[in-house]
C-alpha cells in the first residue's frame, strides 16, 4: 500500500563485486565513487590478467630487482583537523616490520608497533599485544611492497575492470588473502 517498487530507489554502500550479481534482478544499476560521481567500469581485454597488472606496475616503480634494495620507508603526513594539528608517521622495514604513530597536536593518539610475529597496540594510553591470528593483519601492511609477495602469501588475484581514478583510467584489482580478507587497488 505505501510501498511503490516502481518509484523506488534503493541505495547500496559496499564493494560492487560483492552486491551486484544480487541486484540485477530490481533493474538497471548506478555505481557512485565516495564523493557521489558517477563511476563507469570499462571492459578490460580478455588478453590483461591480473598478475600481469601486478607485473607491469612493480616494473613501472623500478623492477623487482631495485625494489628488493629497499629495506625501510618512512611516510610522514600532516594535516589540520577542526584547527588542531593531525601527523601520521609511518615506517616499514623489511623483513615485515612496522612502526605508525598517530598525534593530535603532538600528542599520541594511537601507536602500532608490529615486529613480524607480534603487534602492540595502544590507543590513549591503553595498550594491548597481539599475537598469532589476531596480529595476523598487520603482515601485509608491514610490507613495503606487498605485490613483489602475493604469490607466497597465496593471494587470489582478480582484474575487476577500469575506472577513473583522479581523472586518469586505472586498472582495479582485487586482493583476496587467505584468511578472506580483501582489498581493492588501483593502477
Amino acid at each position: 500500500k505505501y510501498l511503490m517498487p516502481n518509484n523506488a530507489h534503493i541505495v547500496v554502500v559496499g564493494s560492487k563485486s560483492d552486491v551486484a550479481e544480487d541486484l540485477k534482478a530490481f533493474g538497471p544499476i548506478n555505481y557512485f565513487d565516495a564523493f557521489g560521481n558517477p563511476v563507469e567500469s570499462k571492459a578490460v581485454s580478455s588478453d590483461v590478467t591480473a598478475q600481469q597488472v601486478i607485473d607491469n606496475y612493480l616494473e613501472a616503480i623500478g623492477g623487482v630487482d631495485k625494489l628488493k634494495s629497499v629495506t625501510d620507508l618512512t611516510v610522514r603526513m600532516s594535516t589540520t583537523v577542526q584547527g588542531m594539528a593531525l601527523e601520521v608517521i609511518n615506517e616499514q622495514m623489511e623483513p615485515g616490520m612496522m612502526h605508525m604513530k598517530v598525534m593530535m597536536n603532538g600528542n599520541a593518539m594511537q601507536e602500532v608497533t608490529y615486529d613480524g610475529e607480534k603487534a602492540k597496540v595502544s590507543q590513549m594510553g591503553n595498550a594491548q599485544t597481539l599475537e598469532g591470528e589476531q596480529a595476523a593483519g598487520f603482515e601485509t601492511q608491514a610490507m613495503i611492497f606487498p605485490e613483489m609477495n602475493y604469490a607466497d602469501m597465496g593471494a587470489e588475484l582478480s582484474l575487476e575492470g577500469i575506472e577513473t581514478v583522479a581523472e586518469k583510467d586505472a586498472y582495479k584489482v582485487l586482493v583476496t588473502l587467505p584468511d578472506g580478507s580483501k582489498t581493492t587497488q588501483f593502477y
